[in-house]
């Protein structure tokens, strides 16, 4: 018997729409995004997901153990460090931060916290490859 993780996505149009399509077969128990419009649409898939607008407060959630991060470009590093120090783990798209420091920070997170992150890029996170 396999247990599907309880996942939570953070940025739900575009390239969050596909790589919420990416790990459908899991059990999608979170959605959040800023935008309402595409909130709702992506909750007629998944009904029984809980909505957020606000990205930390579904990194509160003790029932998700892992998260997927496609919001803007500039902002991938603060919900992936939270939800990595809140102890769930990470798939985060490109780029996962934006300056260095960020980098050496983000880090530091990961390895303090012992999460698995994967930095998704569109063709090397896809399958065929």
């Amino acid at each position: 018997m396999s247990i599907s993780p309880n996942i939570g996505i953070i940025g739900v149009n575009h390239r969050g729409r596909s790589n919420t399509n990416g790990v459908s077969s899991e059990n999608i128990a979170a959605l959040c995004d800023v935008d309402v419009n595409y909130l709702d649409a992506a909750k007629k898939d998944f009904p029984q997901a809980q909505t957020f607008r606000d990205w930390r407060k579904l990194c509160e959630r003790k029932n998700i153990d892992a998260v997927v991060v496609s919001t803007t470009d500039h902002t991938h590093a603060p919900p992936s460090g939270l939800a990595m120090k809140t102890g769930k783990h990470v798939y985060c798209e490109k780029p996962l931060t934006l300056t260095i420091d960020e980098g050496k920070l983000f880090r530091r997170v990961v390895s303090q916290t012992g999460r698995v992150v994967q930095g998704g890029t569109q063709q090397r996170s896809e399958q065929p490859f």
